[in-house]
């Protein structure tokens, strides 16, 4: 499997593309901006399969629109606590931006996953306190971990919007601190990191 990532938009979202074949996981197209991801795969003829949401906020989903212009049939994987958010700009923090980002879930072709799902060739991992969804995908035959805005190099999420909740984060650190050392955590902003560089800091918590 090849792994990309993308850095989208004024707030440095991380999208990650995975190839497997001519088919396509995009995880989490955090801003408009994603028409040069969706010129390459056309330009390689590859199709679109899914999109993985770690979780609602609008710098993880923006591209979604954008996405589904182009690409049927898509399966929009998402925790099952947050179908609400694409409908809420209040929840998806789109009113920050003063837009209304809105979907109609009923036009999506939603998978509503929770703790332990299996789809292809990731684990679900429920991850809340960042959003209360808050939904983490590890590829054990790559060793790396999709955690979104839950945890970060050298920081942790925030738990100051709606439905954030700072003591389910730090439930969410337990879980993970599970895991060896060289997991490779790939984050919703800024650089990569490893749990082993990551795990003092994280046991304080």
């Amino acid at each position: 499997m090849k792994i990309e990532k993308f850095i989208l938009g004024k707030f440095q979202s991380n999208c990650y593309m995975l190839t497997n074949g001519n088919e396509v996981t995009i995880i989490d197209p955090g801003s408009y901006e994603v028409e040069n991801i969706i010129k390459y795969m056309n330009m390689n003829k590859m199709q679109l399969k899914r999109i993985l949401l770690t979780h609602g906020h609008f710098d993880h989903i923006m591209g979604l629109k954008i996405f589904l212009n182009y690409f049927e049939n898509v399966e929009i994987v998402i925790g099952e606590e947050e179908i609400n958010f694409l409908e809420n700009e209040k929840l998806n923090l789109s009113e920050m931006l003063n837009e209304k980002l809105k979907f109609d879930i009923n036009k999506l072709n939603l998978i509503k996953v929770k703790e332990n799902d299996e789809i292809d060739n990731f684990l679900v991992i429920n991850t809340p306190g960042h959003t209360i969804g808050s939904k983490s995908y590890y590829f054990k035959s790559e060793n790396i971990m999709f955690v979104g805005d839950f945890i970060f190099e050298n920081a942790i999420g925030r738990t100051d919007f709606p439905t954030g909740n700072f003591m389910q984060l730090k439930d969410s650190i337990k879980k993970i601190l599970i895991f060896k050392d060289e997991l490779i955590i790939m984050s919703g902003h800024g650089r990569n990191t490893v749990l082993g560089k990551e795990r003092k800091r994280l046991e304080k918590y």
